[in-house]
């Protein structure tokens, strides 16, 4: 009969010792500068008409220094991507690798792999904020794009677009191609 008392004194006990370190540890990460930020902001990604929201990673510091100011960035169609191209309308940018972008780019493409850069260390200084940008990457199972095209917003840049189809649809269709390290 004593076991059937001590089971339920010892599942409260436990529960007690597994909350309290729960509450220490958020406090501690929560103090700490380098701590992890518990809370994402996100950016709103406008495709098909819809708005979606992607989370936007970025270090304690630069979530305390910037001003978040929505603007979604969009998608866009091959179309429209060709005309920008060749009326010189937008810069484009290319969120894969080194090494891809040297295989074949898209002339005059900016080359910032996402994946082998923090986002605080993205440094786009000679654009202007109200530049159209068209970030693409592989196609559209590549996400790279839309994550990049969300960390340029918040970055203030304000006329943001991915293209989804990215580097495979732009080949397929014939359009001019680079290669090499120079956008």
């Amino acid at each position: 009969m004593p076991d059937k008392v001590w089971l339920p004194t010892m599942i409260k006990r436990g529960l007690l010792i597994i909350l309290m370190a729960s509450f220490i540890s958020i406090l501690f990460n929560f103090i700490n500068p380098s701590g992890i930020t518990l809370i994402n902001n996100y950016s709103l990604i406008k495709i098909d008409q819809q708005k979606v929201k992607v989370p936007v990673f970025l270090s304690r510091q630069a979530e305390k220094s910037r001003e978040l100011n929505i603007h979604p960035p969009e998608d866009i169609t091959l179309q429209k991507v060709h005309s920008a191209f060749f009326k010189g309308q937008a810069v484009f940018i290319d969120a894969r690798s080194r090494e891809k972008y040297r295989k074949g780019h898209i002339p005059g493409a900016i080359s910032v792999p996402v994946n082998n850069i923090q986002p605080e260390n993205i440094d786009l200084q000679h654009l202007d904020h109200g530049q159209k940008i068209i970030v693409y990457c592989d196609d559209p199972d590549c996400l790279l794009s839309m994550e990049l095209a969300a960390i340029l917003e918040h970055k203030g840049f304000m006329n943001v677009y991915f293209f989804t189809g990215g580097w495979e649809e732009w080949k397929e269709a014939g359009y001019q191609m680079s290669r090499g390290n120079k956008p």
